[in-house]
């Protein structure tokens, strides 16, 4: 081999290893369920006057929202109540959860409570880590709407016997 060859072959060598280092950051950069963007973050980035205008009218409806959190196994229950500024409860609202755990942000659960005495408004959800949540709540009352945002320490039922840690 030429003494030449050698130097070409190091470059192409080092060219290629760069190459397949960058694939291999990628493919766990993208698989990562630690990592996600907020679901609305293109509508947010793109018209965020209009976002802050939402959480505005928001704060100014003057509602208020109790949130609890129980274990039932193999779930946990979410229960919230919603009271007007005149601490009446916020009935007939269509409301919606979409919550997820801090360290895997890209897997999202998302619920639909159903109103079980007026204002109170409960579901289901496979939360299956204890640790930090984020939960989004919307709810809608014509052409009212109310949205709050909160990370809860959630502590989750003990996984039955024999089955595996998600």
């Amino acid at each position: 081999m030429k003494p030449g060859a050698r130097w070409i072959l190091l470059v192409v060598g080092l060219l290629v290893f760069s190459l397949l280092t960058h694939g291999v950051l990628i493919a766990a950069a993208v698989i990562d369920p630690g990592f996600a963007l907020p679901a609305d973050f293109e509508r947010a980035a793109g018209d965020w006057d209009a976002v802050v205008a939402e959480r505005h009218a928001s704060a100014a409806l003057g509602w208020t929202m109790r949130l609890t959190t129980r274990p039932e196994t193999p779930d946990v229950r979410i229960e919230l109540v919603l009271l007007d500024r005149d601490e009446r409860p916020v009935t007939d609202a269509a409301v919606t959860v979409d919550t997820f755990f801090i360290a895997r942000a890209a897997r999202r659960l998302t619920a639909t409570p159903v109103e079980v005495e007026p204002g109170r408004y409960s579901t289901l959800l496979p939360m299956r880590r204890s640790g930090q949540w984020e939960l989004n709540v919307q709810a809608v009352r014509g052409e009212e709407r109310f949205i709050e945002r909160r990370r809860l320490h959630i502590l989750t039922p003990p996984p039955a016997a024999g089955s595996p840690t998600p």
